[in-house]
Order: structure tokens, then C-alpha cells, then sequence
């Protein structure tokens, strides 16, 4: 796929910019929505092009939430007077000229810039002259770097992809999927009426965090396709969704990870840090959202290929469970309360010293990976060890 160098892409007639299955790269589209079908068209690109989406097609709101990440609005041309805003880290759209009229665009991370005095056309117009080397994310370059001048660097914008046309076809797509996990919680008729019973007893308004017998406390390991009943216990009785994060730093305070959290993915959260023993040099911890979609768009950051969320003395973060987990909060974390809040809350001073995200390709990156297989190692010979305890404990148990 094409766009002709001069007309690319990047055409702000075009507001939303779409990361294309063919190739990787992004292109300006227009959106069109019947039924069921999303059309996808491409700007300056004839109608072979388009790609086509059904409603019904997402095996669970992950699938979907990593579809609505492909959308975003369409970035927008670096000037040359802002050339300064260019700080290593910086994530941008860069374009790439494979040969004549082709011209795609891919994400790049900032790695150095060579400043240059700019030059002055009639006294007044600045033409930047400044040298930048990117580190490529996706597309053929991806994980190599290449150097670059400014008229191929776009800036991304912060907001998330607002587009009605999508936005009717991920709804429609979200029914779907709710209807259809729904139904795979349904018991046919005669066949273990008493646990039907005891499921219809769930939904009660005064759900307190007890199964139906009052023996115990309710909370479920779940994947995204099967959390229907948490998803009705959120409404009446503050039911969160949560995912448990491993190897963090001891004096990590919670408002630091949920400040991070909304700084880097605009998504509103609580955390929670175990408190740990002398010994340990590290300590667990988790962080909770109200909704399988935040949830969703939370693990794609967390658990991203192209970075790693690392404390400032060199830490990584490790997802310690495949499984993501739903319920009552205190069924977790004892008498804790958990409150959503309706905005973000005051940035901490000194929050990019905590906590940063560093990109494959860096050196911080090839460090962090060699932490992480280090501490997995640990955490899964520990796994073992839980294991055969459990084991000897039974045994014993058994022959007393």
C-alpha cells in the first residue's frame, strides 16, 4: 500500500489516522458503518483498499479494546520553531520513503537529537536544520535506528480516537459480546437447578462479598469473555476488576501508580502495595478499575512488547498472574475500602522520577528484560516451592 510523497497520509481533512492490517503503518480514513460492517477507507487510495469489520467477530473485549487502539486521531506536522519539544523518549509518527511515491508512516521513539543553528528565509521564517536518530516501534524498521530530518516527524495528540462511526460500532460490538457471555453462563433447565438458585442469589442488591451459604468470600480468576455476574456485582455493590503486579519497589506509594496510570493511559484506578518482609528487596502489588474495558486497555500498557514500566533505580514491573481477577476488594485485601473517583486527582511532585516508561531498542530496556527473566526465575521457583509444601502439608494431614 501507497500514498504519494506530497499527499500523504497525514491529510488533516482526515481526522481519524488507522494502523493498517496490510502493513503496519498508519493512514488518514473515513468511516462507514452498516450492517454490522465497519468500513474502513483510505485517504488518497482507491476502494481495493478498504478493510472490512463485523460487530460479531471479537472473541472478548480485549481483542476488541486492541481494535480500538489501531484508531487514533491523525497526528499532526512538527514546525520547525518546536523543534526544542523533541526530548529523548518522546514517542512520535515519523515517515519513511521506501522509493518514489511511497511514503508511510510508523511510531518512533525519540533516541538523540543534533541541534542546528535554523536557518532564516527573508529574516523571518525558521527552517530547521536539527538532525534527529529514531528508534523505529513497528513496520519493516522496527527496533532499528535511522536518522531523520523534521519534515517527516509528526507530533501524536493526546486524546483518544472520538469518532461516532466508531463508536456506534464498538458499542454494538461490546452487545455482543455481553450477550454472548450471558449466555454461556446460563444453565439449560433440570440441570443443577441448586446452583442456578444459588446464581440468581448473587444478583441481589445486598451482595456483601459472601457466597450464597455465607461461608465465604466471593472473588473469581476470569478472562474477559466471562465476567458477566462481576460485571452486574459492580453496579450495586463496588465489584472491581484487578490485576496483580510483581517486583515493585518497597517505598512505591499507591497514589504514585495510580497518578502514572492516568498520566500515561488517561484511565482513573486505585492501587494497592503489600506491605513485605525486611528481607525482601522487592514487594507486590495491585491495580484496580471499574470496568472489563478499562481493564482491557490497562493490561495492553502493562504488558506492552515495545516497553517496559520500570522504577527509576532500574526496577521492572512483572505481571505475576495470566489471569486477571474480579470481585470484592476486601475479599482480597481484608477491610480496605476501594472509592472511584470521578477525576484525576493532584499530580505528585516528582512523579517522572519514580516511575517512566522505557522502549525496546534502549539501553534501559535490554537492562530491564534481563531484571525481569532474574526476578520470573525467582517467582516461579517460589510457585514450586508453594506447590510442595501444599503437598507435604496434605501428605501429613492425610496420615494424622
Amino acid at each position: 500500500m501507497t500514498t504519494k510523497k506530497g499527499k500523504s497520509s497525514k491529510t488533516r481533512s482526515f481526522p481519524l489516522d488507522f494502523r493498517s492490517s496490510s502493513d503496519d503503518a498508519w493512514y488518514a480514513v473515513r468511516l462507514i458503518f452498516e450492517n454490522d460492517i465497519l468500513t474502513v477507507k483510505y485517504s488518497n487510495l482507491s476502494d481495493k483498499w478498504d478493510e472490512r469489520f463485523k460487530t460479531g467477530e471479537f472473541k472478548d473485549l480485549k481483542t476488541l479494546e486492541d481494535f480500538k487502539e489501531r484508531f487514533r486521531p491523525t497526528s499532526i506536522q512538527l514546525q520547525d520553531k518546536d523543534c526544542v519539544k523533541m526530548n529523548k523518549g518522546r514517542i512520535v509518527c515519523v515517515s519513511y520513503v521506501f522509493g518514489d511515491n511511497d511514503l508511510r508512516f510508523y511510531d518512533a521513539v525519540i533516541d538523540s537529537v543534533s541541534f542546528s543553528t535554523h536557518e532564516l528565509i527573508k529574516g523571518k521564517e525558521e527552517v530547521c536544520k536539527c538532525n534527529f536518530i529514531v528508534l523505529w516501534q513497528h513496520g519493516p524498521n522496527a527496533g532499528t535506528k535511522t536518522s531523520t530530518t523534521i519534515e517527516h516527524i509528526c507530533l501524536l495528540q493526546s486524546e483518544d480516537a472520538k469518532n461516532s462511526i466508531l463508536d456506534s460500532f464498538l458499542e454494538v460490538s461490546r452487545r455482543k459480546l455481553e450477550l454472548n457471555s450471558q449466555s454461556a453462563c446460563f444453565i439449560s433447565e433440570g440441570e443443577n437447578s441448586k446452583e442456578m438458585k444459588s446464581r440468581n442469589q448473587l444478583g441481589r442488591s445486598d451482595f456483601n462479598g459472601k457466597s450464597p451459604d455465607g461461608q465465604g468470600s466471593i472473588g473469581q480468576d476470569t478472562d474477559l469473555g466471562g465476567g458477566y455476574f462481576a460485571s452486574k456485582y459492580l453496579e450495586v455493590t463496588g465489584n472491581c476488576y484487578f490485576i496483580l503486579i510483581g517486583n515493585l519497589e518497597k517505598d512505591l506509594s499507591p497514589s504514585i501508580i495510580s497518578d502514572f496510570i492516568y498520566q500515561q493511559t488517561s484511565i482513573l484506578s486505585q492501587s494497592y502495595v503489600s506491605p513485605s518482609l525486611l528481607s525482601e528487596s522487592h514487594t507486590m502489588g495491585a491495580i484496580f478499575v471499574e470496568s472489563q474495558e478499562k481493564l482491557a486497555k490497562l493490561v495492553s500498557f502493562l504488558d506492552s512488547p515495545v516497553h517496559l514500566i520500570m522504577s527509576s533505580r532500574g526496577r521492572p514491573w512483572v505481571i505475576t498472574e495470566q489471569k486477571w481477577r474480579s470481585g470484592t476488594f476486601g475479599a482480597y485485601f481484608g477491610g480496605l475500602m476501594l472509592k472511584f473517583e470521578n477525576k484525576p486527582r493532584s499530580r505528585n511532585e516528582g512523579l517522572s522520577d519514580n516511575l517512566k516508561v522505557v522502549h525496546k531498542g534502549t539501553e534501559d530496556y535490554e537492562k530491564g528484560m534481563l531484571f525481569r527473566k532474574l526476578f520470573m526465575d525467582f517467582h516461579e521457583h517460589l510457585q514450586r516451592l508453594h506447590k510442595r509444601i501444599t503437598l507435604e502439608e496434605r501428605k501429613l494431614l492425610q496420615s494424622s
